[in-house]
């Protein structure tokens, strides 16, 4: 008959305890600046009905308030006023795409807004990838370890010339995971 030693079950448990501690563990950054990006683009998508497949914007802001646990890839959070000036800049383009012809909007005619890669000329394509937007680069790209620090390569301003990117029917990838509104 095997004898029961309490000592040695005192220090399993605390082997057990200390092993499992660091798995508990998050080092998530973002996540309301995550959520902050999401509900301005749920917000632009009925604008853009070719781009994306969201009829209710408070479902894809559900969605996105779930799916942004997971934080931004960088290692601190924008400070506020990037995060704002990004915010900005997909509202401006949301009422560019709104008051233009929808997903054939044009990113010339949006004033103000610049993109990191001169390929993408409509709207809708430039909020179906917000780590292309200039003032969001900084903390969306899945490189990025700023914080949102202002880039110092600058953003291109987009032109009509050039390709455009392909279209999926399935919506856009904001960069971040591989997220699709």
């Amino acid at each position: 008959m095997p004898i029961h030693r309490p000592r040695n079950w005192i220090a399993y448990v605390g082997l057990a305890t200390v092993t499992a501690y660091p798995a508990c563990a998050t080092k998530t950054v973002g996540v309301e600046e995550c959520r902050q990006v999401e509900d301005a683009r749920c917000e632009a998508a009925p604008n853009c009905p070719d781009q994306f497949d969201v009829t209710d914007v408070e479902q894809c802001k559900l969605f996105y308030r779930d799916h942004c646990m997971h934080g931004l890839p960088v290692d601190t959070p924008p400070t506020g006023s990037v995060l704002k000036h990004c915010v900005d800049a997909i509202h401006d383009l949301s009422k560019c795409a709104a008051t233009q012809d929808g997903s054939a909007a044009l990113l010339v005619n949006c004033l103000g807004v610049e993109t990191t890669n001169p390929k993408i000329t409509k709207v809708c394509k430039l909020l179906a990838a917000p780590e292309s937007i200039s003032v969001c680069n900084s903390f969306l790209a899945a490189d990025s370890s700023s914080g949102g620090e202002a880039s110092t390569t600058g953003g291109t301003t987009a032109t009509a010339t050039g390709g455009t990117t392909s279209s999926s029917s399935a919506g856009g990838s904001s960069g971040f995971g591989g997220l699709t509104l």
